[in-house]
């Protein structure tokens, strides 16, 4: 008896994560839908050659694709190696969407102020999530974010 209530919690837990997960790639989804009526294409859910999904694609009108993964609150070196990994996947394998490129980007949505390059990848917080685009792609009056 006692191992099912053990495995019972551990179910409980795993479905409480979940559902904290659907909920900041929701509010990805939400925050990216405006950059539809600037010509930029979305994906969300693409399947890719590891493991899960690409939670969201954002390919810019320059031709720049960013594969963006959500974290609600916290992320570790595991997480930025997965944005890379996607990244990488997307230009390989889905290089008509982003001819010029795909860069990672790693959304913490519960966080704020958060904008900045960590190992390679673009981690910003979901109230700067759709400005770091733009400027990473080149679409905005904040061009030079990259190169610092």
């Amino acid at each position: 008896m006692g191992g099912l209530l053990i495995d019972a919690r551990r179910w409980v837990r795993l479905a409480a994560r979940s559902r904290v997960g659907a909920r900041s790639e929701h509010a990805v989804r939400r925050a990216l839908g405006g950059l539809e009526a600037e010509g930029w294409r979305l994906r969300h859910s693409v399947p890719w050659g590891g493991r899960g999904d690409i939670d969201s694609v954002a390919i810019a009108p320059t031709g720049i694709g960013f594969a963006i993964e959500c974290k609600a609150r916290t992320f570790d070196a595991r997480h930025l190696i997965h944005a890379r990994q996607t990244a990488a996947w997307l230009y390989r394998h889905r290089r008509r969407w982003c001819r010029r490129g795909a860069l990672p980007v790693l959304c913490v949505v519960r966080a704020h102020g958060l904008e900045g390059v960590e190992d390679g990848v673009l981690v910003v917080s979901l109230d700067r999530l759709v400005s770091v685009l733009r400027a990473g792609a080149g679409t905005s009056p904040r061009p030079g974010f990259l190169a610092s």
